[in-house]
């Protein structure tokens, strides 16, 4: 089965719920964007990323779809890249992202961040950070 943003959403209604109740259909293919938005997956375990997104929040968003309340198999989560491609520095780009946002984000109370500006921010990120 095969969901893209070119289904309409009747047919992306019906390809939803055939996947859900019928055990036999085991896999349901979906573009990333297709897969991030308003679905609850919680009859898939397994999530590919073939074609890496910029944005991290993207992929995560496609990835929690099949972690909703009510999932009972664990969710395991693959990307696939291969080397010297774009795709691999799309995940090194990524993965800098992710531990920026560790790094600055996690933990910290969200008023706290409405008072830095672009230069504060960038120094607690990135050491010997000077403009």
């Amino acid at each position: 089965m095969l969901l893209t943003g070119d289904v309409d959403s009747a047919e992306r209604a019906r390809i939803v719920a055939e996947f859900k109740r019928d055990p036999t259909r085991r896999l349901l293919l979906l573009s990333l964007r297709a897969g991030g938005l308003g679905l609850n997956l919680t009859e898939a375990s397994c999530v590919f990323h073939f074609d890496r997104w910029w944005n991290p929040a993207v992929e995560t968003q496609a990835e929690d779809r099949a972690h909703r309340i009510g999932q009972r198999s664990p969710v395991h989560v693959f990307a696939y890249l291969c080397t010297d491609t774009i795709e691999q520095r799309i995940h090194e780009i990524l993965a800098a992202k992710r531990e920026l946002f560790a790094d600055v984000v996690d933990g910290v109370v969200t008023g706290q961040l409405g008072r830095l500006n672009i230069d504060e921010l960038l120094r607690a990120a990135v050491p010997g950070f000077r403009r």
